[in-house]
């Protein structure tokens, strides 16, 4: 049940949703299948303009259709006031206190979550809990200037970022992620911009000099900020999608499979050599094998289901293959450009795709026995 203290709220948009459309996409991104608002039915042209999520059973107060006057416990009480992480409600369904229970916020002490497991008068005792430091934050206008969109821009950035996308690519990506929020823009979009913007980069190459070099690095490591902004404006936005992140994927193979090929072919036709070609197609032999062997565990294990494995070695040598993917390899190249060195970069594009590759497809081929974790079906590891 949402429960709505300020209906005026509920049509406003922040961060590129109504109040309303991120409380129900919340609502079912926590795995529920009905929801019940505590008020009204608004105009059906207000509705009507609404993105709501497919599959939800949602039912006003005051209307008659399908019982939308009384919800019967067991349910959760949901602050309307409030915006909530999906994380931390699908905590509570799967795992709710046996007691009536109250969940306040870290923040400023207020109620946000309601556990009613059962029928009671109202003097019964509620056990009172604290929700997890930034797991919701309150409402109140104007959003832009009390902390609501700093709140939902947390939401961003992924966990397993690496150190520069952490400390500085993501500042710069948040930044303009928070004024595409508010505009038609899509992250489909700004994926296909990023990967024109990588593959202008690209074509630097051609013509190997320390000036060109340089602007070829530094459109690649913009197309590297600018990469980071699709999957913000998703996650914020609530838009994440199948097809957007195998676009993404997809997307940043080609840029950096464009990225080795061109400056193989620059260098071989600026030292009529054909060592810069073997190198080449080294790097893009390891670029799109470690691709064929990403896409196959990233996909297989969704549609399979996923294994949480015992800390051994192996799994740390998996951690460092992740942190391999990340993209800090990019100021590498930039100040090789700098220094107009990027034919050291090529030698390393090389070796290390290949020995990147060599490790993913030793870790593809380990024994399954040695997996000694429980199994979760997809999405939820």
């Amino acid at each position: 049940m949402l429960v709505v203290g300020h209906p005026d709220f509920l049509f406003l948009k922040v961060g590129g949703l109504t109040v309303i459309e991120r409380q129900l996409w919340t609502v079912a991104q926590a795995g529920f299948h009905k929801v019940w608002i505590g008020m009204p039915r608004p105009e059906e042209s207000r509705l009507s303009r609404c993105r709501l999520p497919p599959g939800l059973g949602i039912f006003w107060s005051g209307s008659q259709e399908g019982g939308g006057d009384v919800c019967e416990p067991p349910y959760i009480g949901v602050s309307a006031d409030h915006f909530l992480r999906a994380a931390d409600l699908a905590s509570l369904a799967l795992h709710p206190p046996a007691a009536l229970a109250a969940y306040e916020s870290a923040s400023d002490g207020a109620v946000v979550v309601q556990v009613i497991p059962f029928r009671s008068d109202k003097a019964a005792a509620y056990e009172k809990h604290r929700l997890p430091e930034g797991a919701a934050v309150s409402l109140s206008l104007p959003f832009e200037k009390t902390g609501v969109l700093d709140w939902l821009c947390r939401q961003g950035p992924r966990e397993n970022d690496g150190y520069m996308a952490r400390h500085f690519d993501r500042k710069l990506s948040l930044a303009i992620t928070r004024r595409l929020l508010e505009t038609p823009i899509t992250p489909n979009a700004v994926t296909l911009l990023s990967s024109a913007v990588g593959l202008a980069g690209a074509s630097f190459f051609f013509h190997p000099s320390r000036l060109s070099g340089l602007a070829g690095a530094l459109l690649i490591w913009a197309h590297s900020v600018i990469d980071g902004c699709d999957g913000e404006m998703a996650r914020i936005a609530l838009k994440t999608s199948e097809f957007g992140r195998r676009l993404d994927f997809c997307t940043d193979n080609l840029v950096h499979a464009a990225m080795f090929g061109a400056l193989a072919l620059g260098f071989a036709r600026q030292d009529q050599s054909a060592v810069p070609l073997f190198l080449g197609a080294m790097s893009l032999a390891g670029v799109a094998g470690s691709a064929f062997l990403s896409y196959k565990k990233r996909w297989d294990r969704e549609d399979a289901g996923a294994s949480l494995e015992a800390p051994t070695w192996k799994a740390r040598l998996e951690g460092f293959g992740a942190w391999l993917e990340e993209r800090d390899f990019i100021y590498v190249m930039v100040l090789l450009a700098a220094f107009g060195r990027l034919y050291e970069f090529l030698w390393a594009g090389a070796i290390g795709s290949l020995l990147f590759f060599g490790m993913m497809l030793y870790l593809k081929n380990r024994p399954a026995g040695e997996s000694r974790g429980v199994s979760l079906p997809a999405g939820e590891a």
